[in-house]
């Protein structure tokens, strides 16, 4: 499958926009190594609310191209599977965010004693995956760039904003960093579940669309 991805052209076809997820790391290490080391909580924070949401950003770009340019009917010219085209895609770029998630969990581990590496590590990218398969379920429906962005924009700063306390039911946030560990692996299973699903509605919307 990497042997079947074209990097080079993926990268230049997103443009600069490439570049941007790169940025909540940049801001997660310039806190970690000169912000306050007495008050990890503001790291903590940083990765639920900045890092884990912008793995939506490659996965809302990696369709530009099609839906945002017009050139949607290269979807048809591929020689790819559907779930080539869209899910293994998509999870690669997924992968590249995840190894960058897995360095920052590795910093918390260290300024964290308490809190194994492992624990952290799954608990935000289970959070980032929730926000890519939602961000490729929306624009594979709804074939728009800012509609996943919008969305995901909106739902984690109120979420932020109101401490989970407006919006009812899940929440994909922990909202207690410092008790992370207690309740790290049954919200990880739950959201690793809400993943797939999305993952395969998306997946099953672009098949129709594809064949009919």
């Amino acid at each position: 499958m990497f042997k079947r991805m074209d990097w080079p052209f993926e990268i230049k076809a997103m443009g600069y926009n490439f570049y941007v997820s790169f940025c909540p790391f940049l801001v997660f290490l310039a806190t970690y190594f000169f912000g306050d080391q007495t008050l990890p909580d503001t790291l903590l924070h940083q990765m639920e609310f900045i890092v884990a949401p912008f793995s939506a950003w490659w996965t809302s770009f990696l369709f530009y191209g099609y839906f945002e340019e017009g050139g949607s009917n290269l979807l048809f010219s591929y020689p790819l599977k559907t779930i080539e085209h869209g899910i293994f895609r998509v999870l690669l770029f997924f992968l590249v965010y995840a190894a960058m998630i897995f360095v920052c969990s590795l910093l918390l581990a260290v300024r964290l004693y308490n809190t194994p590496f492992i624990i952290l590590f799954f608990q935000f990218v289970s959070e980032a995956l929730v926000y890519t398969s939602l961000s490729f379920m929306i624009i594979i429906l709804f074939k728009l760039i800012w509609v996943p962005l919008l969305f995901l924009g909106s739902y984690v700063s109120t979420e932020y904003l109101t401490g989970g306390q407006i919006i009812p039911y899940y929440h994909v946030m922990v909202f207690q960093p410092a008790s992370i560990h207690a309740s790290v692996l049954p919200q990880t299973l739950i959201n690793l579940g809400i993943s797939l699903i999305f993952f395969l509605a998306g997946h099953y919307y672009l098949k129709y669309k594809l064949h009919v």
